[in-house]
């Protein structure tokens, strides 16, 4: 029999290419409409905004809860599920607080600074906060109900629910986006975020949200005090995506956007390829885990390696054909050359940070496989204060430079923290030595790719943009392809036809 998860993989990957196109349609038409404008300036701060504030809360639902469902009994299921309407309640109720205490802040500030006729970005980014926050509040409750899918396998609901919602979202700007307003359009994407809960909650009949308050129950407490670290990790966390965005706004109008549209588009590999697999192993490497650490740490490697294999020709293709990508994607309207060349800049570093970052989400969920929430939230406040040192002393420095180099920066210095963590907490020593064999051999096999796609593009050109970027695409995936067919054929046999058996084996 086919190994089932190989195969959901595959059914995932083209859910989530489907969704990403659609997702990446309406940012395009968003910047022929609104380009690098106060307006999307403001609409991506204020979302940034919102994000933020609700991921604190948020952020802590996938990493307690899937651990907890993936070792609960199957007899125990009414008892976990009104632990879990309980947690939820509190967890809910606590990000509704921060978006609360932000809006009266917001409301002091617009009243005594009168940012209406004084500031009116600022006042526009306060007004924009209430619809996204809305919608942000919907979308913490998806994952939630997320989390219930993963654990039982079944990925591909998820992906339906999320193409329903960008599918009715597409549609609905690609009909009147040139007579919307920017907040016309924040509130189409507050509403998407419902459409997919709603969506999600109808896949998700059996563990149907009910109010409980069982607070004094004890695994409810445990599932708390788990909580409060990776809710001091989710508040650090936000800080070092909402800090670049707060400063973009001081370097002028259009750096936020561009940030943004960077943002968006290393999005589609982090979620196509990295989000996607992350969540599909997570629940496989705290059962490994729980079972044993030298299990564990076999998983780990394997899953690391798997991770580089699909990382690294991304990164080194994307470098090659960056600026064909983004001037297809976005040159159009109010969005020239010029902000395309700047878009690129902010992805480079972005790329080159993608890695690292691979790297050090792998290793926090080890360390949230096997109860210990700490060891994240102190190496991301070591991150963050990292950060905020950097920062601060580029922007006086480096100027804007600073912000487009920071991803990078502090992805280095968290990786470096990752391995001191695994090393000191785990005992991690040889298994680095296969690490760095794999992603050497995987680097090298990206370089060798992108150089033949690098030449192929300063010797062979059409009359169209489109088609040059087709041709680089499948010239770097054929040359990828049978370079790791030739360096690991005994790793990548197992997805080739006829390796069922030792797919379920790798799996």
């Amino acid at each position: 029999m086919k190994n089932k998860m190989t195969h959901m993989f595959y059914g995932v990957v083209i859910f989530t290419m489907s969704i990403q196109l659609l997702s990446m349609m309406r940012t395009a038409l968003l910047a022929k409409e609104f380009g690098v404008s106060s307006e999307m300036d403001a609409f991506n701060l204020a979302n940034l905004m919102m994000i933020a504030i609700v991921n604190i809360g948020g952020a802590a639902i996938p990493t307690v809860v899937i651990p907890f469902l993936a070792t609960m009994p199957e007899n125990q299921t009414a008892n976990a599920k009104r632990i879990l309407n309980s947690y939820v309640v509190t967890i809910m109720s606590a990000s509704l607080f921060f978006l609360i205490v932000v809006y009266i802040a917001g409301f002091i500030g617009m009243e005594n600074f009168r940012w209406q006729t004084n500031r009116p970005f600022y006042y526009m980014t306060y007004l924009l906060t209430f619809i996204m926050g809305a919608g942000q509040l919907f979308r913490m409750y998806s994952w939630l109900l997320t989390s219930y899918l993963e654990v039982e396998g079944k990925f591909i609901w998820i992906k339906v629910a999320g193409l329903v919602a960008a599918l009715l979202n597409f549609l609905f700007l690609l009909l009147y986006v040139e007579n919307l307003t920017i907040y016309q359009v924040a509130l189409s994407v507050a509403i998407s975020f419902l459409i997919e809960t709603l969506v999600l909650a109808f896949f998700n009949r059996k563990w149907s949200f009910r109010f409980s308050f069982a607070f004094r129950s004890a695994e409810y407490r445990r599932l708390v005090r788990l909580t409060i670290p990776s809710l001091l990790g989710a508040i650090i966390y936000q800080v070092t995506i909402l800090l670049p965005g707060m400063l973009g706004s001081y370097f002028g109008t259009g750096y936020i956007s561009m940030m943004t549209y960077a943002n968006q588009m290393i999005s589609i590999f982090q979620v196509l390829l990295i989000t996607n697999l992350m969540s599909m192993v997570y629940p496989n490497l705290s059962r490994s885990f729980s079972h044993s650490v030298e299990v564990g740490r076999v998983k780990f490697v394997q899953y690391l390696k798997l991770f580089f294999m699909i990382v690294m020709p991304v990164v080194a293709l994307m470098i090659v054909i960056g600026h064909e990508v983004i001037a297809i994607l976005f040159e159009r309207g109010n969005f020239d050359s010029t902000s395309s060349h700047q878009v690129f800049i902010f992805l480079l570093f972005l790329l080159l940070a993608l890695p690292l970052n691979v790297f050090k989400e792998l290793t926090f969920k080890i360390f949230y496989s096997i109860g210990d929430t700490k060891t994240p939230v102190v190496n991301s406040s070591l991150s963050i204060a990292f950060q905020i040192l950097f920062l601060s002393g580029g922007v006086f420095t480096l100027g804007v430079m600073t912000l487009m180099i920071s991803p990078l920066i502090v992805a280095i210095f968290a990786a470096l923290l990752a391995v001191i963590a695994l090393v000191r907490k785990l005992s991690f020593k040889q298994e680095f030595i296969p690490v760095a064999k794999e992603l050497a051999k995987a680097t090298l096999n990206a370089a060798l790719m992108a150089t033949v796609v690098y030449i192929e593009k300063i010797t062979i050109m059409t009359s169209s943009e489109l088609i040059n970027l087709i041709l680089y695409v499948a010239t770097g995936v054929i040359i990828y392809g049978l370079l790791t067919l030739l360096t690991d054929f005994k790793y990548i046999r197992p997805f080739l036809p006829g390796g069922s058996k030792k797919r379920e084996e790798m799996f």
